[in-house]
């Protein structure tokens, strides 16, 4: 009995921190952006979503435009919810063309006081 307890002490010690970290992870805000053109005109958007209920859920989209090696930002959109687990935003621009586009996106929540992030990003696009 006493080997028993001693393997099931032993068993929840190593399991605690796994779901510690499992449960840490739905509580992180994460989502996803993305980016599509039809010639000039370009459409940009993202979502954020959590695994339970956030005080305050966000993201935050922004289209980037390369010239020669540097990444300037085009245009952003953000938008903010409370208590919910999902959002989204996005936007439709005319750009000028002849460069690679881009969009990141930054995924922020709030609950209890406490805030996560993270980002996400698209891979280049030429628009012509």
């Amino acid at each position: 009995m006493k080997k028993r307890i001693t393997c099931l002490v032993l068993a929840l010690i190593f399991c605690l921190p796994i779901g510690a970290t499992a449960l840490a992870m739905t509580r992180a805000a994460g989502g996803r952006c993305m980016i599509s053109n039809t010639g000039r005109n370009v459409s940009f958007s993202g979502f954020s979503e959590s695994g339970q209920t956030e005080d305050y859920i966000g993201i935050t989209v922004t289209l980037w435009e390369q010239q020669g090696s540097s990444w300037v930002p085009v245009s952003s959109k953000n938008n903010q919810l409370r208590n919910t687990d999902y959002v989204e935003t996005g936007d439709d621009i005319t750009v000028d063309g002849g460069h690679y586009y881009k969009v990141t996106a930054l995924h922020t929540s709030t609950k209890n006081g406490v805030s996560y992030s993270s980002s996400s990003e698209t891979a280049k696009r030429w628009i012509p």
